[in-house]
């Protein structure tokens, strides 16, 4: 048995305690150092905890890009992992690359911002109009009056409404003022 061989399977072990324990960045980040196979395995087991899963995804995505070099790899990890997306990798690169590299993936990206903003445009609009339409409401309140006679009773008390200060309702309930905060 090899020297190498000996410590990948040490480092394999240690890998699986981490993993066992929870430790998912520290089983990546020892990934790295054996295969990259298996970092991504070990990014994806903490199934419940999406943040983590993109930390992990992304260390090894910048691990790809950095260490080894390889732009089109990292690329290729977009269409593994859901959670990551180009403007997530972009500040790995060198700053001198060629863009042909992830051209589609640029593309992609925008279409999906683009597609955000329609959305968010489509939303405030609806929002707009509904704040009009609320606007418009409160103005034609303020306009409304009610009339209010000496035989008219307080809808909780039952007594004569004209006798202390009071609220009148659009649906011509009549409530004594000091009746409503009791209540």
């Amino acid at each position: 048995v090899s020297t190498q061989s000996t410590g990948h399977n040490k480092e394999r072990a240690c890998i699986m305690i981490y993993s066992q324990l929870g430790l998912y960045e520290e089983a990546v980040d020892l990934s790295l150092k054996v295969d990259i196979d298996l970092a991504k395995e070990h990014a994806d087991k903490p199934s419940e905890d999406e943040e983590l899963r993109k930390k992990l995804w992304l260390r090894i995505a910048r691990h790809v890009v950095e260490k080894e070099k390889n732009i089109q790899k990292a690329m290729d990890f977009l269409k593994h992992c859901q959670l990551l997306k180009i403007e997530d990798i972009l500040p790995f690169f060198p700053d001198f690359v060629l863009i042909d590299d992830f051209n589609d993936e640029i593309c992609k990206s925008l279409k999906y911002k683009d597609d955000e903003i329609q959305e968010l445009k489509f939303e405030m609009k609806e929002a707009s109009e509904n704040a009009d339409q609320i606007r418009e409401d409160i103005q034609q309140q303020r306009n409304r009056f009610g009339y209010v006679s000496e035989f008219n009773k307080c809808s909780l008390c039952g007594l004569t409404i004209l006798t202390r200060s009071f609220y009148l309702f659009p649906c011509q309930h009549v409530f004594h003022t000091n009746c409503l905060t009791e209540e």
